[in-house]
């Protein structure tokens, strides 16, 4: 990964910091100007580090966000499977009729 320019450390740098610049920096409360001042760094510190290296490997910085995006998804889907399964099996239990106690 520290194998110099060619290495993987600008797909991370850039993957990583896309990640907060697509989610993350929307909860803190900063003023919308101030988001797209991010946007405009984020884009053009990409740019000018990719344009030293290959433009055509600028897809690379797409890929971190959109495996997080994936993982969140598949985990999602994962968890509703289970509560529905869990709430398919208590089902029955919930259905018989309560006996009267005295």
């Amino acid at each position: 990964m520290n194998s110099g320019p060619d290495g993987l450390r600008p797909m991370f740098l850039f993957g990583f910091l896309g990640v907060f610049v697509i989610s993350q920096m929307h909860g803190p409360g900063l003023a919308r100007s101030t988001r797209w001042v991010l946007v405009a760094v984020y884009l053009g510190a990409a740019i000018a580090v990719y344009s030293t290296r290959s433009l055509t490997e600028l897809d690379e910085i797409v890929r971190i966000p959109l495996i997080e995006c994936l993982v969140v998804a598949v985990l999602a889907v994962l968890t509703w499977l289970g509560l529905r399964g869990f709430h398919l099996l208590r089902r029955p239990e919930q259905q018989r009729e309560p006996t009267e106690t005295r």
